[in-house]
């Protein structure tokens, strides 16, 4: 399908230079005529055949996440899952103190 339509660009250029080279019997004007043709058509046919992008994030989920993905950490070994959840409480603590600190750091101006 690109292919056809890049078929259909050039030859439309040629096409329209040579409609100016007939008219004006000037090679320039045909050729910057035909080139300016050419470069609007790409321009459009390439937005109309881009695929539309969603507006999202790097790294961002786009479907839902089940919970219970998150509970069991090792398969065969029994872990509650408040003993998860404090778990990952306490790690989550950890990080935000570790970046504070390293925030606090360069506000003072310590390295």
């Amino acid at each position: 399908m690109y292919f056809l339509f890049g078929l259909m660009v050039l030859g439309l250029a040629v096409l329209a230079g040579g409609q100016v080279w007939a008219v004006t019997g000037s090679i320039t004007s045909a050729v910057l005529a035909g080139g300016a043709i050419f470069v609007l058509l790409a321009w459009l046919v390439r937005g109309l055949t881009k695929k539309r992008r969603v507006d999202c994030l790097v790294g961002e989920v786009q479907e839902g996440l089940d919970e219970s993905e998150f509970t069991t950490l090792v398969p065969g070994q029994k872990i509650s899952q408040d003993r998860v959840q404090k778990q990952v409480l306490r790690q989550s603590e950890q990080a935000a103190h570790s970046i504070r600190s390293m925030l606090q750091k360069k506000k003072t101006g310590r390295s």
